[in-house]
């Protein structure tokens, strides 16, 4: 039985104890600011303890770090996680799994630091997860600004501008800076709208839970809804693109406060419930690579970037589809959007066709790299100006 130690609200420490769960391990867990102890606190001990001086007491130095942790770090001097194991025979940095990358360190090197504050820590038999140097947890004060949603998930946004308001929606293994590496925020910005970046959740700067519920019931429309609910929108536009076109699509059936949709990169094939796609991605990123070698590529590119493969499973697994008869009751102003080369979803024509209210536009590009263009962006902002001077609804 280990003990764990840390502060409930932290991101890293969530990781952590989701990857104990996950891995069977039994634990107690035991928060500091229960048993009395702040966060400043904690903070204070860590600083006293020259950073090189605890790598070295790990066996290591900072250019012998693994490139998986040195990628988890801002500076060089700060935010690495540290775990405490029962055994003092680790003398090296591990990475234990895709989730969680920890320094390992034996106990008594540790105890030392804390058994004159803190008596329970005697104890060898424990794991206790923190961040070294002064940034005890501040990474979250670095995810600002927050959201939290219906379930208590922190959702990572980013207002830009001022005017009428749109919210963007990422796609798969993707987050809301990808919008950033496009010209679409700025064109918008640019035209007088107020822009919305959102990292859905299991994404980007957001929560990244690994219970399947969190996932459930179209809980990424319900942190939507949520959201401009709470920024105060009473009408709002929506943009998405790819799987963010999905989650928009649904979007467009639970909240009658979106005013204009723009579905980017999308065909009529999620619409189907049990879509093969999903299905095969699903379990590409559940543990089943290797049924589909088509998703090699996907699967490496979000190991690369240090994506939550479980995480992204859970997003195929509770991915919503809507029926092409709810999407033809929709009646607020559509536009279908997709790059010429572009049927990785199905056909673009074919959504729009179902529409009441829709208009489809072409622009050059693929799947990838559409989206980017400064003819996308002009597209959609035409779109949304047109509309709203329209006053619709």
């Amino acid at each position: 039985m280990y003990k764990v130690y840390g502060i409930t609200n932290c991101d890293t420490v969530k990781k952590a104890l989701n990857w104990l769960k996950d891995h069977n391990v039994e634990f107690e867990f035991h928060d500091y600011k229960k048993l009395g102890i702040s966060q400043e606190k904690v903070e204070e001990w860590l600083t006293q303890q020259p950073f090189e001086k605890l790598l070295n007491r790990a066996g290591t130095t900072w250019k012998k770090l693994p490139d998986e942790v040195k990628n988890s770090v801002t500076d060089g001097k700060t935010a690495i996680p540290v775990m405490l194991e029962k055994t003092s025979a680790i003398k090296r940095p591990i990475i234990e799994s895709d989730k969680i990358v920890a320094l390992g360190f034996n106990a008594s090197d540790y105890e030392n630091i804390f058994k004159s504050q803190f008596k329970l820590m005697r104890q060898t038999a424990f794991l206790t997860f923190l961040l070294l140097f002064s940034v005890f947890c501040k990474a979250q004060d670095a995810r600002a600004p927050l959201f939290k949603s219906f379930d208590g998930t922190m959702i990572h946004y980013e207002v830009q501008g001022e005017g009428s308001p749109v919210i963007l929606l990422h796609g798969f293994i993707g987050n809301s800076s990808g919008w950033k590496r496009g010209a679409l925020p700025a064109e918008l910005v640019k035209s007088g709208f107020k822009v919305i970046l959102i990292d859905l959740r299991g994404n980007g700067l957001s929560d990244k839970p690994h219970e399947e519920s969190a996932y459930a019931n179209f809980a990424e429309v319900k942190d939507i809804i949520g959201l401009m609910k709470f920024l105060g929108f009473k009408k709002y536009d929506v943009a998405g693109y790819s799987r963010g076109s999905i989650i928009a699509a649904k979007l467009l059936t639970m909240d009658k406060n979106v005013h204009a949709v723009v579905l980017g990169g999308m065909g009529t094939d999620f619409t189907n419930p049990d879509w093969p796609r999903r299905k095969m991605f699903e379990e590409a990123f559940s543990g089943q690579a290797h049924k589909h070698p088509q998703t090699a590529g996907a699967v490496k590119y979000a190991k690369s970037i240090g994506a939550d493969t479980i995480v992204l499973g859970l997003l195929q697994k509770y991915q919503p589809s809507t029926s092409k008869e709810e999407l033809s009751k929709v009646k607020i102003p559509v536009l279908v959007i997709a790059g010429k080369d572009d049927e990785d979803n199905g056909k673009a024509t074919d959504l729009a066709r179902i529409f009441s209210n829709a208009s489809f536009q072409t622009v050059e590009g693929n799947h990838d790299n559409a989206s980017r263009s400064t003819e996308f962006a002009e597209a959609i902002v035409n779109f949304l100006k047109k509309n709203q001077q329209l006053g619709f609804p």
